[in-house]
């Protein structure tokens, strides 16, 4: 259900009249709906990753019931990028970056989503694997994350330098851009 609405909003990008059930439906979803696969499907690993760092950069100490709060997160660029990347969170994004100065509805609803998901990652961790072994990672102080592009997250050091020599050295966006490593 919400891949179709997704998959409306993207092909209906322009119209606000098309996105705006869409927004809507996306929005009751995450209040309504204690699914975990629709949870899951909601956010990649990558989006749920950046949403980690950037409450690791207020210490966790923000209260997510305060949307000026809120947009504290919401405005670290690695947060930013990851929502505009998100296979399904990207398309929301983007609709609500593209109809919020005119639909007041799409404003509301794609600002109530974006928060609800920091809030439930923030409660709810528990949807972390490791890049590499893909085991669950339940406990904040197991959890290590490439210091360069913080993209992926890893249970130990062990599972990071094998993810790195086998296939994050050539993907690392950080490596990519400045030709350098710090990992």
């Amino acid at each position: 259900m919400h891949l179709a609405a997704i998959s409306a909003m993207l092909e209906y990008k322009d119209n606000a009249e098309i996105c705006e059930p869409g927004m809507d439906l996306i929005y009751w979803l995450q209040f309504a709906i204690d699914d975990e696969y629709v949870q899951r499907t909601m956010c990649s690993q990558t989006l749920r990753i950046a949403i980690d760092a950037g409450l690791d950069e207020f210490d966790r100490k923000i209260d997510l019931s305060d949307e000026k709060e809120m947009q504290k997160v919401l405005d670290i660029p690695s947060v930013l990028s990851a929502f505009r990347q998100d296979p399904i969170m990207g398309v929301l994004q983007n609709t609500w970056e593209r109809h919020k100065d005119s639909n007041q509805f799409i404003a509301d609803c794609g600002t109530g989503v974006q928060c609800f998901v920091i809030g439930r990652h923030r409660r709810e961790c528990k949807f972390l694997k490791c890049s590499n072994c893909e085991k669950n990672l339940p406990k904040k102080r197991e959890r290590l994350l490439c210091s360069s592009c913080r993209l992926v997250i890893y249970c130990s050091g062990r599972c990071q330098k094998k993810h790195w020599k086998k296939e994050h050295k050539l993907k690392c966006k950080c490596k990519q851009a400045t030709g350098s490593i710090r990992q």
